[in-house]
């Protein structure tokens, strides 16, 4: 199944993308740890002094406090008003009022939240413990991470109604280990095919699909049983545009495969909206240069800040900032991208803004270097995340992936008929109305930016080989995917 994950103590997961399939295709259930004894500090004052000066950033911000009391669900306001809730599959908004009176955060924590839980030595905690305190699904249970995205997906996508309905949503889902960003677009699509004629009753088993929550919890039953739709629908996009046919990947909106998270018609195409064009591995989220994610309102000098913070060099600046005023957001991803990536890689959380933009570079390579012993430069660092994207790239290269799949969904460029904000339309961070045009050239100045091919999307050789590839340039190269010698 292409539409589960991997949890991980029961509430966090490594993510989408169907590597519980790859599992299930080796007979593998499940990895068991136990560790003992304790990590080994190489400086242990050391690195105490830095995480000293780290948590005084956190503890100096006014909205600390209310961060530590609702996680993941301070940034709901945010989400239902500036970014958007897209319905209907994709051909609407979710009005904002309507939204509040649902899922306030207020309401959250009178009659859902049950605690908090964070990683280790985290100062913030994205990670609920939730329980159902009244009505027909009173003492459900459910652990999640990131629980707001989740509360939006179930309420936008699947419609199902209250606060309570969707948390007992959530907790289906994550006991059977169904990806709830994936599985609830997938069955928003499915219901518009249905409303279209394009599925029929003799397709649903005698089910009549509606956005509701009855709907809703019948076809995670089917997917997670493997019968009926169900079974058809968490097989993801490609396989169920394959199997039902008749015209329906006509409302299929989706990027190699996989379901977008932002409406860039609603929030502008900003750092994460075009992240889910570029990324290898499809739109998801964080890697989605979350740390970009500011409001749309934010002025181009907050932009520069943040990256002067992560030691950008003046010669890219120039290239992101050429005039006053303005900035080249397709220039500015690959640096919100690599700033993800080293978080990953060194096994660090980076919440929507609420844990990284307290942090900078130098916070980076003292810590790394104080933990291992190692003294380590910025410049290191930033070449390490370079080197890891650009292989991310080469490995689906050789897959057949290149700039053909980097695709902007045709449904972007049609007008959004909102009943709280009038039409919107897809246009850049400035609010400048974007065409298919300006759309490829974001796409050019991007894998420009990144040293990678403007024409096919796949890096140069010249790119792999000063970043220490050069085995992944030749085997590019026997595979005619790259030209030797190509600038």
């Amino acid at each position: 199944m292409n539409t589960t994950v991997c949890l991980v103590d029961k509430l966090t997961t490594w993510g989408k993308g169907g590597l519980p399939a790859i599992m299930g295709a080796k007979n593998l259930k499940a990895f068991i740890a136990h560790g003992s004894g304790e990590i080994r500090v190489a400086d242990p004052q050391r690195l105490a002094n830095r995480t000293r000066m780290i948590l005084k950033r956190f503890k100096s911000n006014p909205d600390h406090q209310r961060v530590l009391e609702l996680g993941t669900m301070d940034g709901f306001a945010s989400w239902a008003d500036t970014h958007g809730m897209s319905m209907n599959n994709w051909t609407g908004r979710f009005p904002t009022e309507e939204a509040f009176e649902l899922y306030s955060p207020e309401y959250y924590l009178k009659n859902i939240k049950a605690g908090r839980i964070s990683d280790p030595k985290c100062p913030v905690g994205c990670k609920d413990h939730l329980k159902i305190r009244r009505g027909e699904y009173a003492g459900t249970e459910a652990w999640v991470s990131s629980f707001y995205g989740r509360v939006v997906h179930m309420a936008s996508r699947c419609q199902v109604g209250s606060y309570e309905k969707n948390v007992k949503a959530q907790e289906f889902f994550q006991r059977s280990g169904l990806c709830i960003h994936s599985l609830t677009a997938l069955i928003d699509w499915a219901v518009e095919l249905y409303e279209r004629g394009i599925l029929t009753k003799e397709d649903t088993g005698g089910v009549e699909l509606k956005h509701d929550f009855e709907t809703t919890m019948v076809l995670a039953e089917q997917a997670n049983r493997r019968e009926g739709l169900g079974a058809i629908l968490s097989q993801g996009f490609k396989k169920a545009m394959e199997d039902i046919g008749r015209g329906c990947e006509a409302y299929a909106v989706q990027i190699k495969g996989m379901e977008p998270l932002y409406d860039p018609r609603i929030n502008r195409l900003s750092g994460p909206e075009l992240n889910q064009v570029v990324n290898p591995r499809g739109p998801h989220a964080p890697q989605g240069a979350i740390t970009l994610y500011m409001s749309k309102d934010a002025p181009p000098e907050k932009f520069r800040e943040w990256l002067l913070d992560r030691g950008v060099s003046d010669e890219a600046l120039k290239r992101i900032f050429p005039r006053p005023g303005y900035f080249n957001m397709a220039r500015m991803l690959p640096y919100g991208e690599d700033w993800v990536c080293f978080m990953n890689s060194v096994g660090m959380g980076c919440l929507r803004g609420r844990v990284d933009n307290f942090m900078v570079a130098e916070d980076w390579t003292e810590c790394y270097s104080a933990v291992t012993g190692f003294e380590a430069s910025l410049e290191e660092f930033r070449t390490a995340t370079r080197r890891g994207y650009s292989l991310y790239k080469a490995l689906n290269a050789r897959l057949g992936f290149s700039r053909k799949d980097d695709l902007f969904p045709n449904l972007w460029f049609e007008p959004l008929e909102t009943s709280d904000r009038g039409t919107m339309v897809l246009s850049d961070y400035f609010g400048v109305p974007l065409s298919r045009e300006d759309c490829e050239t974001m796409l050019d100045d991007y894998y420009d930016e990144r040293g990678w091919d403007m024409e096919t999307g796949i890096p140069r050789e010249k790119t792999l080989v000063d970043l220490g590839l050069k085995d992944v340039a030749a085997d590019l190269r026997l595979r005619g995917l790259i030209r030797k010698g190509g600038e």
